[in-house]
């Protein structure tokens, strides 16, 4: 057979092999829908009348109003763009209003959203082992509000806004209807037919779709051997919007990898609905072929941006109660967060003292804003997972240095190489010589024989610690554990307040333990009362 017949039939098996194995899953069948407004409010109000004026809402009745609002919605969308939902509309001969708020209320203003679409099963069981979802009245939903030039709204993932909530209709008079969009993750109960009930809810959907692994793949890879592509894109994200009432928790990823290993981390946390009421998510996201001192202070920067826009008097109780979650190399940045540089950071690359080197202004600059700084004081508790603070054995096997050295160094670092090299070359630290670049790859930031992990682990944290260190198989040669790639030894720190250990392989992040002990940590940290078993995870909204 020819190489050209053997790769087509690759290529029919590997499109053909996924099409068959889905032809056994079962799918709800969609709801009835309408294409014009009036018939699909007709059709709203004949189930809504059928509600009884009190009590919780029998199954058979939850099912029929859900799809006869999921047709509605649909029809609504066919009549007009969400973006133009507010106040009083007369549409098809009915006066419909919507319910105005905001997006960290109780109620959210359909208003300036892009999309509204049902909240779909299949979306948050296939991310989530144990998504938090709730029966009740109403249409789960998510909202969404995508990213474009047009907005210019600071800290907007890339991939957009995805927000929870539930719609209901409430009638008053023969062809009058108020739509309301519920908060879910602030409420979960509603007025329906005038009386208090529990909402349907879905909060794992929006987090599912806010943290997919499809769209941050394109970040992980290529971000590491080509990070000059993704500079621009590196900063912090909020995927909600900012609550002042409530404490950041920043999600910092690790070497090749991306923020979509945080949703787990995410969607137990919306499962607490005590943790969900005093913490908002933010991640992270920089191409992880930068340094790491450079990293660090990228984030540094973008953590300060955050907060003097937000909390520009810096009176904010929430915001000065900032926590970090770091894991492999994230670990490392959010470490350097929470120390001062002193002058080590600066010996570790130099040998003589500032004012001596002959570099220019943009280079002294460069080199000024990465190895002099001083600690975050509004970063209060930092965690760590699985972090080689005394670095890795494997970023030194013989095979992996040779795909590292296909890691391109971002123009910024290789002007500094070439400016270092031809004028300061006597001025580097020894040490760097015997790595390619002088150890300006992320990879070779990770040897442990690379100063600046000593330099790191010099410098005291100032603020409590966590750690959580995987364990998955014994080193062959000094018989210690491992995570495979992290030894118990490098992920190990003394005068943590807390370290825990799970059976997970280094990416481990989305392992429940993990997640449990990350709330456990949150719930500390927010002074609530520990929870009583061992894994927590709320399936329905209390």
């Amino acid at each position: 057979m020819s190489s050209a017949a053997v790769s087509l039939r690759c290529f029919l098996l590997a499109v053909l092999l996924p099409l068959a194995s889905c032809q056994g899953v079962r799918r709800q069948m969609p709801p009835i829908t309408f294409h014009r407004v009036d018939a699909a409010l007709a059709d709203n109000r004949a189930v809504w009348d059928s509600l009884p004026p009190r009590g919780a809402l029998a199954p058979e009745l939850q099912t029929r109003w859900r799809a006869s609002l999921h047709g509605l919605l649909h029809s609504m969308k066919n009549h007009s763009e969400p973006e133009t939902w507010s106040g009083t509309r007369q549409i098809d001969g009915w006066s419909v209003t919507f319910t105005a708020g905001t997006a960290t209320g109780p109620v959210i203003s359909p208003a300036g959203f892009d999309d509204i679409r049902a909240a779909g099963p299949l979306k948050s069981s296939v991310a989530f082992s144990e998504p938090v979802k709730s029966d009740g009245a109403g249409l789960p939903v998510v909202m969404v509000e995508k990213n474009s030039p047009l907005r210019r709204e600071p800290f907007l993932p890339l991939n957009g806004r995805h927000l929870p909530a539930t719609l209901t209709a409430e009638f008053k008079g023969p062809r009058q209807v108020t739509l309301t969009f519920h908060n879910t993750r602030t409420v979960t109960k509603a007025p329906v037919k005038g009386t208090p009930r529990p909402l349907a809810a879905d909060l794992s959907d929006p987090v599912a779709t806010a943290m997919s692994r499809l769209y941050f793949s394109r970040f992980a890879i290529r971000g590491l051997f080509l990070p000059d592509r993704f500079t621009d894109d590196a900063g912090i994200y909020m995927p909600e919007p900012y609550d002042p009432a409530k404490i950041p928790v920043v999600f910092v990823h690790g070497i090749n990898s991306d923020p979509h290993i945080w949703g787990n981390a995410m969607n137990s946390i919306a499962g607490d609905p005590a943790l969900r009421q005093r913490y908002q998510c933010w991640y992270f996201l920089y191409p992880t072929g930068l340094t790491i001192h450079g990293a660090a202070a990228t984030l540094r920067r973008s953590l300060r941006q955050a907060r003097e826009h937000y909390d520009q008097q810096h009176r904010s109780v929430a915001m000065n109660n900032m926590i970090l979650v770091g894991h492999s190399m994230g670990g490392l940045l959010s470490r350097m967060q929470v120390i001062d540089s002193g002058s080590d950071f600066y010996r570790a690359y130099f040998t003589v003292p500032p004012a001596e080197l002959p570099l220019s202004r943009r280079t002294r600059e460069l080199v000024q804003e990465t190895l002099s700084f001083q600690h975050l004081p509004f970063v209060k508790r930092v965690v760590f997972i699985a972090v080689p603070h005394k670095g890795s054995e494997v970023v030194e096997w013989s095979p992996l240095r040779s795909i590292f050295k296909l890691i391109q160094p971002t123009v910024v670092v290789r002007s500094l190489l070439k400016e270092m090299t031809s004028v300061a070359r006597y001025a580097i630290n020894p040490e760097l010589q015997r790595f390619k670049h002088l150890g300006t790859r992320s990879t070779e930031n990770l040897s442990p024989h690379h100063p600046l992990l000593a330099t790191i682990r010099s410098r005291p944290i100032l603020v409590p610690y966590h750690n959580i260190i995987a364990e998955f198989a014994p080193m062959s040669k000094k018989g210690q554990s491992s995570d495979g790639v992290v030894p118990y030894e490098s992920a190990y720190i003394e005068g943590a307040v807390s370290t825990s250990t799970v059976k997970a392989f280094h990416s481990c992040t989305k392992n429940p333990e993990v997640c449990t002990e990350i709330t456990r940590i949150l719930r500390l940290h927010a002074r609530l009362p520990a929870v009583a078993r061992k894994r927590e995870q709320v399936k329905a909204l209390e």
